[in-house]
Order: C-alpha cells, then structure tokens, then sequence
C-alpha cells in the first residue's frame, strides 16, 4: 500500500433522497395550502388508536399514514392481534450474529408483507444503536452490536422494507444507551466520537433511502457545544445539522411516543419545533407543541414529510415526477448463499428464512469432545425456559403463522404451544424410537440429552433495582414457562446450580446449554458443567426448527458474536469483578458466587486506566452519562486495555474439524481519494472423515484496520484497530473483502466538517496495520 495522505473528504451526503425532495417540492407549489391544511389546529402528527400504534391524519390530498410496532415484525396489540397469520421474526440483533446482507433484506422484504397486510404503512423499525452499555435494555432490539459497522445489516433491512412500499423508520436516534432514567438522562459526548463511533451506524439507512428516523428519549449535550443539553428531537446540532445537513438524511423525522423536545442553552429552556415532523403521542393524550405560524418552517416540515412517503413508496409516484421518487436500491447479491437459503430467499417464505436467520445466528461456546451434533434415535429431557422475545415495543408475540388458535398469544416464551412444538419438533427431527419430555413429564426416563434451557430478560422501561439488565441467566423454571407467566421478569434461577442438578440427575447424559438472550451474560459459571453450549438472541416462534437443524448437524451453527462475552478479572480492594467496558469495576460486578445478580450500579464511576484510580466522572448515571471511554466500546475496550475476555468479538465455534484461513497476496490499495483495499484470501472448511455433517456450515472473515501513530500519546483514546469489512462464507475457495475509503478516512475533523486520515486528524505520521481476523497481514505508511 503506498501511503495515504491527509486528504480531507467531505461527509458523504447521500443523494438517494433528492428526487422525493424534488417531487415533494413541485407538489407544495402546485398546492401551497397543503402544509396549513395537514397541520390541523397548527398540530403535526399522530396518535394512537384503537387500530394502529399511531396514525397521522392527511388531507384531501395527502393519505392518512399509519403506523404499527416493530423492528421484529407486526406487534401483538391493537390491528396486529386481528392478523392470524403475522411471524414473530427473531430479534433485530441477531442480524448481526448472522452477518449476512442477503439475508437481511429478505427478512426486510418478507417481514413487511406483514405490515402491508393489516395496512401499517409505516414499521418501526429496523433499530440501530452501538452496544455502549453491555446491560442496555434495548440491545437485542438493535442490530448493530458493539461496532457501527454492523449498521449496514439495518440498511438491508430497510431496503427490504421499502421493497414492499412500507416506510421503514430507523430508530432510536441517537445514543439510546440505557434505560435508567431513559426519558431524562443526558448523553455526554463529544462530536468526533459521536460521528466516528455512534452516528455512522446509521449511515446505511440513509443511503438506502429509509423514509422516517425516530427520536430516542434521552437528551445529549456535544462537548463542543457544552452550553446546550437537548432531547433529540429538540438538537439543532445533532437532529438538524449532523442527520440532515451532513450525513444526508432527507425524510421525516417524528418523536417516540410522548417524547420531549426542549432544548436548554445557559439556563434558558425553549421547545424546539422545527427539528422534527411528526410529532406522536399515546392513546388519550393530544398533541402537544404547536408548529410556528412560519410559512417557510411549515414548508419545509411538509415537504420533509412528504419526501419519506415518496422514497418509500407510501405514496405513488406520480406520472408528473421525473425521475421517480421512489428510491430503488439493488438487493444484495445471493450467489454465496446454500441452495436451499437460495430458494427460501426467492420464495420469501417466512417459516424458512425465519428458521434460517436463528440457525445462521446461533452462537455454539462449547462443544466438548464432540458432544454435538446428535444422532437419533435418543432419549431427550427438556428443562429450563427458553424466551422468544424481549418486552417493549419489539415484543412482537405471535404464534399464528400456521396456528391461528394461537393469535394473541404473548410470545415472551410462547407458553405450551411453544413447548408441545419445540417436543415434537424434536421428537420429528431424530427420527423413529427418540423420546422426548419436558421435566415435568419425564419420571423415570434416562435421558442420552439433556437440554437445559435458560434465559435472560431485557426490555424498554424496565429497571432492576436502579439499574438496567442482569448479566445474569437467572429464567430456567419450565413450569412458569409453560403458563407463559412473565412473574418477577429477572427471574430467581441460579443456572449454574441449575445446570449442576441436571448434572447429578442424569449423570451419563449428554448435558447441552440453550440460552435465548438480550444481549451481554456471564458464561464463565455454568460453562464447565456442560458438554456444549449454544447461547442466541431470542429468536422467535420458529426456534424449534432452527435448533432441529443445527443440533442434528444439518446446519452447523452460524452466529459469530456481535458483541464481547466476559470474564472475570482482580481489580480494586482485593476483589474479583465481572470484565465491564462501562464503569469498569464496578461494585455491582463484585463476583463472590453464581447466586448473586450481577449488574451495573448506579451511579458508575469512570475508571483511569492510565492513573489506575477511580474518579468522581459517572459514566453510567440516572442524571447523565458521560461517554469518557470515547471510541473504545466494546471489544475495542477489552483490546485496547489488554483484558481477556472469555469470549471475544466474532467468536463461535463449528462443526467443521478444521477451519482455515489464509491470507494470499498484497492487498490491492489505491492512495487516491477514491481508493480502498481488496484483501485476497482462501478458506478452507475441512469436515471430519467420513461424516456427513455438517450439511450447510459456514464461517465469517473479518477484517480490521488498526492505526499507530508515531507519536505514542496521540493514540491514547484510539482503538487499536477497528472492523473493516467482513465476510461469511457457506464454502472453500478464495475471496476478497474490499476495505472502502472510509476505513482508512476514519477520523471526525470538527473543524472541516470532513473525515480525514488519523495521521491527518493527529498532523503527525503514523502506521496502518491491517488483520485478517487477528493476524497483520499489511502494514504501511500514513503521512501527514
């Protein structure tokens, strides 16, 4: 690679919006009363009904727009529980275990009919935001994980969705971290870590042309801007000036339900009405803030409005605009997919790719001595809770796909049905003479397996204690599970004594872990007492079906962690504590035993790495947040402070006995404004002599770019790399990853409004390193 010089680019302002502006523009002059006539007693939004979780109401000209829940599929209230046949899709964050942007969008595109069939116009959804905070009730609701890069499975989504005519809504913007004080805690961050880490996630929506963005509840304040603490739907800097005027976002822009939208600069607080369109609200609550009697700021709230209908394709294009407003992406190519992802990807069938997308996310932790996959016929005793879904607005319970019997059904564990199913599922997939009981039917049965289920719960709006989500897997009660019984939602089960009883009771039975998850749990406890351990996002009504086929070795196991799984570590007053990237530890990660509740306690203290000492900065509060860790979240964390994980970002192990890559040439790189990198390499996937699994297996390549200055100090809140592209393959052969411009062009100049190298950011020289999974395959010069 020659070296890359300073060159400044300019945030790419995408141009997928501009002919609905156009469009959106020559209709306001044909019919300049619109604007006054849509905002009805100078009101500019919606609420929700007795059909739809919102509805904004139109004009003579302009449709009603509704609305309905959520980033998983049509949810269980109002209009949703009329529809017999909806799928409870699994959750949006296991896009990111699955790594694949076909699959994506056909999940985008399939999920959507729903939609259009109880006619929603608008889903909302998808749901992006960076992992911050590894017990963030709303991680499993956001596909991103810990890297803003895994943002573009989001993009595909949208584009899916928008294939079909529904308006996706990118939410929640922005920095939607914790729960804790969710309608009132501030986000303190700086603008270069904002853009860098956190906005860019969102990046591929816009370019996918998404017709809406919701607002988050929580306020922000940009260290450069430190006089002003708003909502995000009253940030003139962050809402206006970065999503619209610099990163490009064309469309509307509307409030959660019952959200804020005051802003606060020395003391003076003003409501901020020019920021957003619609403005939505909850049943029995009128709109509250009144649009400005301003011709020019109802203008161009009606004509951003107008323009995500037309990008979407919720309002046709008229024969009057050319080009047409409908923005129309290609989908993602599917030449790499197995045949059989082929077919289900072309037929949209919702089972097939909803079985499809948990398999392929399925993350596999352990698999001692072979213990998986099984061969029937065997005796299988099931134990323990699996839950489908999270709780909030992504709950999207439903079992009526094929059983309308079931429409209504709350889908957290889906109950009986979902227990009979995941029975006779298994009981069909081993084949003639394999018994199957849960628990509380298997008196006197010697099982071959033992699956012990165990789950953990997350959700909006939902506190334990004072803080946001256990690390615990404390649901493992069947009993509870089968009556569906949410009961005290963090659960009282110790699942590593849990996992322990199984273990004595059947001591000559294969004994396989099952955790369904809202994100981030301590594993290190149970781990050793299991021959196998699988751990997935909730996955949805169809997880039965995913799990017959990977725990029979049809489909080797396909997740690849989108986030870091913890260890425990020494650290302060002799103690040893739970890894944590946020409020590292904490007193509430003290480990002393596998029976206590481990979470984040509020107030969390920044810990300074450099001084080794606590300080009075919170980094985890009810009042605010401040976001000192800067870029390094996650795994970038873990690897900059050389903390062992026990598990790390992309892991997941296969049933494959051999797994290689090797990198097999210079990447082609291109010094110019436009260039990138093509990394070569070849994958080798090698299964065991003479065994027929698995039949569809795969792997995920990534690549990362890491970056050392010449000038040591400067990198002292710099990663030491960061993903820049990635792969999953189903099969051998050589491949490429392009690593585009804006990997090596990563840094925020505030100053020029542009991304620039970090030897241009820093004005001092430095090195690239760039990793082929965690191997430097190319170093080279960055000059200032």
């Amino acid at each position: 690679m020659l070296p890359l010089p300073i060159l400044l680019v300019a945030c790419m302002r995408s141009t997928a919006y501009d002919a609905a502006r156009s469009c959106a523009a020559a209709f306001l002059e044909s019919n300049p009363g619109e604007p006054d006539a849509w905002m009805v007693g100078d009101r500019f939004g919606g609420v929700w009904n007795d059909d739809y979780v919102g509805e904004v109401f139109g004009t003579s000209k302009i449709a009603n727009v509704t609305m309905m829940d959520g980033p998983a599929g049509v949810r269980d209230v109002l209009v949703g529980q009329a529809y017999a046949n909806r799928t409870a899709w699994p959750a949006p964050g296991n896009h990111g275990l699955v790594w694949s942007r076909a699959l994506s969008y056909a999940v985008g595109k399939s999920g959507a009919r729903d939609f259009a069939a109880v006619k929603a116009g608008v889903q909302l959804g998808p749901g992006v935001n960076v992992h911050r905070l590894p017990i963030g009730g709303r991680n499993w609701e956001y596909v991103s994980g810990e890297d803003a890069l895994l943002g573009v499975f989001a993009g595909e989504l949208a584009k899916g969705i928008q294939s079909e005519s529904v308006m996706g809504c990118a939410k929640h913007f922005a920095l939607n971290s914790q729960e804790l004080n969710r309608t009132g805690t501030v986000a303190v961050v700086d603008e270069a870590t904002l853009m860098a880490t956190y906005l860019r996630a969102y990046q591929s929506q816009i370019d996918a042309g998404v017709g809406a963005f919701m607002c988050s509840y929580n306020r922000v304040q940009v260290a450069e801007h430190s006089e002003t603490v708003a909502y995000m739907c009253g940030s003139e800097h962050v809402t206006k000036k970065l999503l619209r005027d610099t990163m490009g976002f064309g469309g509307v822009v509307m409030t959660d339900w019952t959200n804020h939208i005051t802003s606060t600069t020395n003391n003076v607080t003003t409501q901020v009405r020019d920021v957003f369109e619609w403005e939505m609200n909850t049943v029995g609550i009128p709109l509250q803030f009144a649009v400005p009697k301003n011709a020019t700021v109802r203008h161009q709230l009606a004509a951003n409005a107008l323009s995500g209908m037309y990008i979407s394709g919720l309002l046709p294009s008229p024969s009057t605009c050319s080009p047409p407003p409908k923005f129309n992406p290609p989908p993602p190519p599917t030449d790499g997919l197995p045949p059989s992802y082929k077919a289900a990807v072309s037929s949209l069938d919702p089972k097939s790719l909803a079985s499809i997308l948990v398999a392929e996310g399925m993350v596999m932790l352990k698999n001692v001595g072979g213990a998986l996959p099984l061969a029937g016929p065997l005796n299988i005793i099931l134990t323990g809770e699996a839950m489908l879904s999270g709780g909030g607005s992504g709950d999207n319970g439903a079992f009526g796909y094929e059983n309308a019997g079931h429409v209504g059904q709350d889908l957290h564990t889906g109950g009986a049905y979902a227990q009979n199913y995941m029975k006779e599922a298994l009981a069909e997939g081993f084949g003639e003479g394999t018994n199957v009981a849960w628990d509380y039917d298997a008196a006197g049965l010697t099982a071959d397996v033992v699956l012990v289920f165990g789950a953990q719960f997350r959700s909006e709006a939902y506190l334990v204690g004072n803080a946001d989500g256990r690390y615990n897997i404390d649901r493992c009660d069947s009993a509870l599970a089968r009556q569906n019984s949410v009961g005290d939602t963090y659960g009282n089960c110790t699942y590593t004594a849990f996992v322990l009883e199984w273990r004595k009771r059947q001591p000559n039975a294969k004994i396989v872990s099952v955790t369904t998850v809202g994100g981030v749990h301590y594993a290190a406890d149970y781990l050793p007492n299991v021959d196998a351990a699988l751990t997935t996002y909730y996955p949805g009504q169809y997880f039965a079906d995913a799990l017959v086929s990977v725990l029979s070795g049809q489909t080797s196991p396909g997740g690849r962690l989108s986030y870091t799984l913890p260890n425990v570590e020494w650290g302060p007053n002799a103690a040893t504590y739970i890894q944590s990237p946020v409020a590292r530890f904490n007193p509430g990660l003290i480990y002393v035993d596998s029976a206590q509740a481990f979470t984040l306690k509020a107030p969390g203290y920044f810990w300074n790495e450099t001084e080794q000492v606590f300080t009075d900065i919170v980094q985890y509060g009810a009042d605010s947040s401040a976001f000192m860790e800067k870029a390094l979240v996650g795994y970038k964390y873990y690897e900059k402070y050389n903390m062992p994980p026990l598990f790390p970002f992309g892991f997941g192990l296969s049933f494959y006995e051999s797994v290689s890559v090797s990198f097999t040439g210079q990447p082609a790189c291109n010094s110019s404004q436009a260039g990138g990198c093509d990394v070569a390499f070849d994958v080798q996937l090698a299964k065991k002599s003479g065994a027929g699994f698995p039949e569809i297996g795969s792997e995920v390549i990534l690549v990362y770019v890491g970056y050392k200055s010449d000038q040591p100090s400067l990198d002292a809140d710099r990663p030491v790399r960061e993903l820049g592209g990635f792969l999953k393959v189903w099969q051998s052969g050589s491949f490429t990853v392009q690593l585009p411009e804006s990997a090596f062009r990563s840094a925020w100049d505030t100053k020029t409004r542009s991304w620039t190298t970090p030897c241009g950011f820093d004005g001092v020289d430095g090195t690239f390193n760039i990793y082929l999974n965690n191997t430097i395959v190319r170093s080279s010069a960055c000059r200032s």
